[in-house]
């Protein structure tokens, strides 16, 4: 369904009022391709992590993870996948059908990670990355995901999706960055299901790509839900990073 959705809908243009500041003319995702080699990158932040995983277009390589919490690759069958961000939209379907490799996270019922969880995702070619997070009732996490470029003449496409569920009393720490080449096209749909007294910290930083646009959606579910969505962005010369939030 994800790959009919995919050819049938078509790139957004200046038209529809989702994309009216982000022109994606001479934008052909089916141009960019991947010479299989390994790549090594550089994280941003030098932190101390309960656990720890690299993806590159061959898998996911976990340096450590933490006791009694799920931090795995992402099943395609686990029940709340797609839940919140399906193949209604043209990038969202894309990623949809094509990712491969995604991350699992689930935070028990009153677990407290004190440490925070670290991805690093190497953008080269297309890229599709799916990551799923689930912190359930009482529970409390931190979790750092970061796109980055191998080199600063990567060229490439970064398409990805992000579902978040804060259960009831929940509290997650949410850090989204984005360190990307500025030859790189970078797409993003993030959405966040918040519950009752939950609490989603929500930080996203944009410090590279060409273009591109991140979408971000926060539903609040209960009474004394909260969100708070806090966004950093840095851009010179023809950069072009567009970013709309919901509530």
């Amino acid at each position: 369904e994800a790959v009919e959705a995919y050819a049938r809908l078509p790139i957004p243009d200046t038209t529809e009022e989702h994309w009216r500041f982000t022109d994606l003319k001479g934008f052909d995702p089916e141009s960019f391709d991947s010479d299989g080699a390994d790549v090594e990158i550089s994280t941003m932040l030098d932190l101390d992590v309960a656990g720890y995983a690299t993806v590159t277009e061959h898998g996911i390589d976990f340096a450590n993870v933490p006791e009694g919490v799920r931090f795995e690759a992402l099943p395609e069958d686990y029940e709340r996948l797609y839940s919140l961000v399906g193949w209604t939209e043209k990038f969202a379907a894309h990623n949809a059908a094509m990712w491969k490799h995604g991350l699992l996270v689930v935070v028990p019922k009153g677990v407290v990670v004190e440490k925070p969880l670290y991805v690093r995702i190497a953008v080269t070619g297309q890229t599709f990355w799916r990551l799923v997070v689930v912190a359930e009732e009482g529970s409390r996490a931190s979790i750092i995901e970061e796109y980055a470029s191998p080199s600063e003449d990567t060229e490439a496409y970064s398409n990805a999706a992000t579902e978040l569920f804060v259960e009831q009393s929940a509290k997650l720490e949410y850090v989204s960055l984005q360190n990307l080449s500025k030859q790189t096209w970078h797409f993003a749909t993030h959405h966040a299901q918040v519950g009752r007294d939950a609490e989603l910290d929500w930080v996203a930083g944009g410090f590279g790509s060409k273009r591109g646009k991140t979408r971000i959606q926060n539903d609040l579910t209960g009474p004394g839900g909260t969100s708070r969505v806090t966004g950093a962005y840095f851009a010179d010369g023809e950069q072009h990073l567009d970013r709309k939030s919901v509530v």
